[in-house]
């Protein structure tokens, strides 16, 4: 019985019209891509103990590596974005991420990089990677980022 209601459904299937196909959409032309200056590379992250501002452990490395990279391909400028978690007063998390952003700077700095270049951004508690309660402790929000900004294409 089951082959009987097969070959039924597949009688009806045949005798019902299909839609006429729609008509292509017109295809945008493809977007153009400048070419970087240089390779793409960063941010990088240095991460901090709890109530620290010293650039230790891999933090060292990573200030080493975007270093290299600032001389490899010439850089232009240099940020440093640093942040804090929510434990502790909002006023020394202010503090602490200028601390940070001043301990990466230095870094750099040490491995040859231009102060001229390099442009502090603390922001406290306010651009956190991981969202937590205030008060929560979370290592990957206490952070300073080593960014390379890319500057606007030529007109």
């Amino acid at each position: 019985m089951a082959w009987f209601a097969l070959a039924l459904a597949l009688l009806f299937q045949a005798a019902i019209p299909s839609a006429p196909a729609a008509p292509p959409e017109p295809q945008a032309a493809p977007a153009q891509v400048r070419p970087r200056p240089w390779p793409e590379t960063g941010p990088a992250t240095v991460y901090f103990a709890v109530g620290s501002a010293r650039v230790e452990g891999e933090g060292v490395a990573v200030v080493r590596s975007m270093a290299e990279d600032y001389r490899r391909n010439g850089r232009v400028t240099v940020e440093i974005l640093a942040n804090a978690d929510h434990s502790g007063y909002m006023e020394a998390n202010r503090r602490i991420t200028q601390r940070r952003a001043r301990a990466v700077a230095d870094a750099l700095i040490a491995h040859g990089i231009p102060p001229a270049v390099i442009t502090l951004r603390p922001v406290g508690e306010n651009a956190p990677q991981v969202m937590t309660p205030d008060g929560v402790p979370d290592p990957f929000n206490r952070y300073a980022r080593i960014i390379f900004p890319v500057p606007p294409p030529p007109r």
